[in-house]
């Protein structure tokens, strides 16, 4: 495949890469930060168009490299994209993930958010994500659509921390307009919660109610 190399020295701020022109419709980028050419390791592989803006982390003082192709079934051609530097939102990644509990309404929105598949085994998805943290109460947490840009909202459950490497997904599952999903989250134990939606970006709404099961639910 023909190919070009760039490199970022990483700012720690969200990359948000843009579609400015290309011979064909779509640019390949593949990003690395363990060398380049036969010696790459991509950390991600984006796919920008003329409707779509995909999101990048990066980290203080680390060295990028870019592989740019082009086309489909044709790999030569012109091609632009402009680089903006965004401050992410505090629940980007894993570990700035925000704690969350029975009661409440949460907003987000994932056009400030990176693509993120490190961690995610469930749905096999690469959307922009944001993560969030239940502790458990050995109660059912209820939870409830309020809104979304693309219609649907996604979760994805987990048990433990994000520096445990977790590689065990508890649950998945979406939840649309005038719907719901319930999963029993048990005492002490602390939840991480995977938020994205279709399409890759978009603002979304839930809210979290709880109950205590019944004697004989279990």
């Amino acid at each position: 495949t023909a190919d070009v190399w760039y490199t970022f020295i990483g700012t720690g701020d969200l990359l948000e890469f843009g579609f400015n022109f290309g011979e064909s419709s779509r640019i390949q980028i593949n990003i690395s930060s363990q060398g380049c050419g036969d010696n790459a390791v991509y950390q991600q592989e984006l796919e920008i168009t003329s409707s779509a803006e995909l999101n990048f982390m990066t980290q203080l003082g680390v060295v990028y490299y870019f592989q740019i192709t082009t086309g489909y079934s044709q790999d030569e051609g012109d091609f632009s994209f402009d680089i903006n530097c965004l401050d992410p939102v505090i629940n980007d990644a894993c570990n700035g993930a925000i704690d969350i509990g029975c009661g409440m309404e949460i907003t987000g929105n994932t056009d400030m958010a990176s693509h993120n598949n490190q961690y995610n085994n469930c749905y096999e998805e690469n959307e922009p994500d944001l993560w969030y943290t239940i502790t458990g109460t050995n109660q059912i947490f209820e939870f409830n659509y309020n809104g979304s840009e693309s219609g649907v909202i996604q979760f994805e459950l987990y048990e433990g921390s994000c520096s445990d490497q977790y590689d065990t997904c508890l649950s998945d599952f979406s939840i649309y307009e005038n719907e719901s999903n319930s999963y029993y989250f048990q005492s002490g134990v602390t939840y991480l919660i995977r938020v994205f939606t279709d399409y890759n970006f978009g603002s979304f709404s839930f809210e979290l109610s709880c109950q205590v099961p019944e004697t004989n639910d279990d």
